[in-house]
Order: C-alpha cells, then sequence, then structure tokens
C-alpha cells in the first residue's frame, strides 16, 4: 500500500511539475450573440451607390418610447450595407420595429425631421440627393433561427416631376435642346416622421432647374409632396428669350407618384398643349390646353 501511495504521488508531482496537465474548473456556457443585420431593396428606378449612407432606428415593439438602436449609420459597400461597428440583439429584446432611411443625417426630431430639396437638380447628385427613401419592418424575433436579417423595401416620399418638350408650330426640336427650364412650388422643405413615414410641407418656395436626361431626352426634378393651386408651375425659357408658362389650377402632388407633364410649344401661338398622368391612374385628368 505504502509503494502504491509513493507511486501516484511521484507521478502527480510529475506531472504538475512538469506543465502537462491542466485542470480547469467548468464554466456555464455564455449566451451567443446574434448580430443585426439589414437587406435593403428598393424600385429599380433607384442605383445605390458605394459610400451610400442610411440611418436607422430599432424600436421596441411594446413601448415605442424604448430604443435600443437610435440613428445608427449604415453605409453601402460591395452590395451590401453595414453598420460601422458590430451590432447585436439586447437580450432584454423579445421584439422590435426597424425603421430606415436615406440619406442619412442628424437628426434633431424623429417625428419631425427636416429635409430640403435642391434646387440645382440640373446636376445629377443634387437630383439623386432630393430623393428620400423611407422604410420599416414590424415585429421582428431577434430569436427567430429561420431569419438572419432584417428586410427593408425603401418607397419614395418626395413627388417627380417628369418634363417632355415637343416642338409645335415654327418649332424644330434642336431649338428647344438648350431651352431653361424652371419648377416653381411654394414648398422645398419637407418635416418627415422617420417612425411612421409621414410627410408635411413647409418652409420656403424657390424654382428649381430639373436634371436632363441625354438619353431619353426628358427633364427630371424631385419635388416635396404638396398642393399646387392657381399658380405659375412651370416656366420655359427659349434660346430666343421667348417665356412660356404652364399655369396650374390645382394639383395635389402625394408621396412617391410621378406627375408626367407633356409641353408642346407653338412658336406662332405661343401656346402649350399639356398632358399629365401620374403612376396610378386617377379619375382626375390634369391636363389642359393654353394658347
Amino acid at each position: 500500500m505504502k509503494t502504491l501511495f509513493r507511486a501516484m504521488a511521484a507521478s502527480l508531482i510529475l506531472a504538475v511539475g512538469c506543465g502537462d496537465v491542466v485542470i480547469e474548473q467548468p464554466t456555464p456556457n455564455e449566451p451567443t450573440k446574434k448580430p443585426i443585420k439589414f437587406n435593403i431593396t428598393r424600385n429599380a428606378d433607384v442605383t445605390f451607390e458605394g459610400g451610400d449612407k442610411a440611418g436607422f432606428y430599432v424600436v421596441d415593439y411594446w413601448d415605442y418610447e424604448k430604443y435600443f438602436v437610435e440613428n445608427g449609420v449604415l453605409t453601402y459597400y460591395n452590395g451590401t450595407w453595414n453598420s460601422e461597428e458590430e451590432l447585436y440583439w439586447d437580450e432584454a429584446c423579445e421584439l422590435a420595429n426597424v425603421y430606415c432611411y436615406i440619406p442619412y443625417a442628424d437628426v434633431y426630431e424623429r417625428s419631425s425631421h427636416n429635409f430640403s430639396i435642391s434646387t440645382e437638380q440640373n446636376w445629377i447628385e443634387n437630383y439623386k440627393n432630393s430623393d428620400f427613401l423611407w422604410g420599416e419592418a414590424k415585429h421582428i424575433d431577434p430569436t427567430d433561427p429561420d431569419s438572419d436579417r432584417v428586410e427593408l423595401e425603401m418607397k419614395h416620399l418626395m413627388s417627380r416631376v417628369v418634363i417632355t418638350l415637343e416642338p409645335g408650330k415654327g418649332f424644330s426640336e434642336e431649338e428647344l435642346l438648350n431651352a431653361d427650364v424652371r419648377i416653381e412650388t411654394p414648398n422645398n422643405v419637407a418635416e418627415i416622421n422617420l417612425l411612421n413615414g409621414g410627410v408635411d410641407c413647409g418652409g420656403y418656395g424657390e424654382a428649381v432647374r430639373p436634371y436632363y436626361n441625354d438619353e431619353d431626352g426628358k427633364y427630371y426634378a424631385v419635388l416635396v409632396p404638396q398642393t399646387i393651386q392657381d399658380m405659375d408651375f412651370i416656366k420655359i425659357t427659349t434660346t430666343a428669350g421667348k417665356e412660356y408658362k404652364l399655369h396650374q389650377d390645382y394639383m395635389d402632388m402625394a408621396p412617391g407618384k410621378q406627375y408626367n407633364c407633356t409641353l408642346t410649344l407653338n412658336k406662332n401661338s405661343y401656346g402649350i398643349d399639356i398632358g399629365i398622368t401620374d403612376w396610378e391612374v386617377e379619375d382626375q385628368d390634369f391636363g389642359g390646353t393654353l394658347n
């Protein structure tokens, strides 16, 4: 018995002394944190570019005053949107709503965020930056094993006007190529609720110069949704200095809708024939003829 005990003691001392055996106390498994990832989709007419930034909010589903992420930043790169730092779902979050907007900005009041369109949209970057996109995803369960990303479909919150100039009596297409086109609106500033996508107009009005697309020969402008009433809405000045005006009695521009304006200019009568249609066909016809 003594010999066996001494042999066991010697073996234990040798093992510990050589550092070959390390006995660790078992520790409880730490919960695995689930990262917050995003998949943002948009309409076919919107192209995301590297470096574009989006803002987002993660709000408790049951308590709208409880924010897990407030105005976080996502950056678009190589086809994906990623946060500047690794984000994880809060363990206290059982269900959440996620709200996202583009372009990102410092937000002082999330229920009435001020957004201004550019008046110089004849520059393509200013035209693109005037388009405000918003999306939401509700009832998100962070523990759902079948969903590893928050799916967000963005939609337009501004309105868009597309102008086509057609040569009428006495005009050629070449004469209209360098015409100066302006759109007059009462309001160029929108107040946006980032948590529900609501839009109100306010602020000042100033003429907007639209973007000219060489490919289809049309003018594009993004405008704040608003009511145009009893005012000269579009002004066109030819290279010869002659001014044409489209007077609009009433037009209610809604978020996410496009208004097409085909303007036919007649040199002799100085009239403009107008036809305006909407993305969504409505009973009201905004068309008319001016002489």
